[in-house]
């Protein structure tokens, strides 16, 4: 049950990043009808706690921009892949960038993968202009 109430923490901070008070206001909301509706709500004070607590102790937070929005599935994968490539807990933020025309960047600390189509074109244009 703590691994459920981790996970749906984690889900509703996501949803919540960077949106205004009002925003924040209507995905609780959302999220709270929702957990009802899963016959889920018992969990709700437990998740808020976990959501106020902040990330997993030991967490790294690790920032994902990609070129087009991405939707919570997408982001909890990228999580998942995160944890297991870095074998620590990942607090996921996400970002959307359209100047990376495709693909995605990942930051955590100093560590910067860039794995976008603009830093993959900006590669070829040097290379054909040498």
């Amino acid at each position: 049950m703590r691994r459920t109430v981790r996970r749906y923490a984690r889900e509703l901070l996501g949803l919540c990043d960077g949106k205004d008070k009002k925003d924040i206001e209507r995905i609780v909301d959302r999220f709270g009808a929702l957990l009802l509706e899963r016959r889920q709500g018992s969990l709700l004070p437990d998740i808020l706690d976990a959501v106020a607590a902040g990330p997993e102790p030991g967490a790294v937070e690790v920032m994902v921009t990609t070129a087009v929005p991405t939707d919570p599935k997408t982001e909890e994968a990228f999580r998942k892949g995160l944890e297991k490539k870095l074998d620590m807990p990942v607090h996921l933020r996400a970002e959307t960038d359209p100047s990376l025309i495709g693909g995605a960047t990942v930051r955590y600390g100093d560590v910067l993968f860039d794995g976008s189509l603009r830093q993959r074109l900006d590669a070829l244009k040097q290379r054909l202009s040498q």
